[in-house]
């Protein structure tokens, strides 16, 4: 604490800010610069017991070397960062509650890296190999939706929480980036829990949905004239289709997979292709592995 409080004189007053979600490092031509990116406007959505979570409404970037000029890379980034599907969680004391992981996996240090919903998990690269102690400060967030209300049965109360976290792993706009990837990650991936604190206790059921993990595209710019087509063929599809399989038994453990496809137009293609039958991905998987439910 006297050193922290010497080293402090020797610096002036930037801004106030709610928290640090790391260095941004960018090239710029020949040159690297480096920016811490803080949060300077959040709202709160609500508490629970182990943390206060809040939105992000605001950030900026504060250059660490000088003349760095804000180019249209940061603009846009900010744009984005504050558009309000960004969300932190303030632990209470003595907790280590970490909204980027579930309830089952709080606490245990072997899930943060890696994690598929820690998007500014780059950005605490250049802090963590200085070693800095940033814990009070720097914040992990998650994209996607917070919702917390407190519900009442009979004489008791209770808090419900809603998470949804959208994966990191393969981004995009909805219709430019459909499918899985080589390494088993597919679009749209979104992990959703419900928790129900009540008296000491709480319950957590979790949810998992995503884009259908075959390699597929809807080309075209007009809604409504978005045809499907797959791009490679069932053997070809077998390997990606096994390291998302395999991804989520072991993040999640036994699964029971729903079939939301319709049967009818250009899903009807994706659904055939889907379907548990010999020489298609799932078959394999099917019964021992997964349980397949039609909707």
């Amino acid at each position: 604490p006297e050193e922290k409080e010497v080293i402090k004189g020797q610096y002036g007053k930037l801004t106030d800010a709610y928290g640090c979600l790391g260095e941004l490092r960018l090239k710029s031509g020949g040159t690297s610069l480096s920016f811490l990116v803080l949060v300077t406007g959040c709202t709160s959505v609500g508490r629970i017991p182990d943390a206060e979570i809040y939105k992000i409404t605001a950030t900026d970037f504060y250059p660490l070397q000088e003349e760095a000029k804000e180019e249209e890379r940061l603009i846009a980034l900010k744009k984005i960062l504050s558009s309000g599907v960004f969300y932190f969680s303030w632990p209470n004391d003595g907790s280590r509650f970490d909204l980027t992981v579930r309830t089952q996996k709080q606490g245990d240090d072997s899930s943060e890296w890696g994690n598929s919903f820690f998007w500014n998990q780059l950005l605490h690269v250049p802090l963590r190999q200085h070693q800095v102690s940033c814990y009070d400060w720097l914040l992990k967030i998650i994209c996607g939706v917070v919702t917390i209300r407190t519900v009442y049965a009979s004489h008791k109360q209770a808090k419900a929480c809603l998470i949804s976290r959208v994966s990191c792993e393969r981004t995009g706009t909805r219709f430019h980036t459909r499918g899985v990837n080589d390494d088993g990650h597919v679009s749209n991936f979104v992990e959703t829990e419900q928790m129900i604190y009540m008296d000491d206790g709480v319950s957590s059921f979790v949810q998992i949905r995503g884009s259908v993990p075959l390699f597929w595209e809807q080309p075209g710019l007009q809604v409504g004239s978005h045809h499907l087509r797959l791009h490679r063929g069932l053997e070809a599809n077998a390997p990606a289709f096994d390291r998302h399989m395999v991804l989520l038994k072991e993040q999640y453990g036994q699964q029971v997979v729903v079939n939301l496809l319709g049967s009818r137009g250009g899903e009807e293609v994706l659904n055939r292709a889907f379907k548990v039958r010999p020489g298609c991905p799932l078959h394999s998987w099917a019964g021992r592995r997964v349980a397949m439910v039609e909707h």
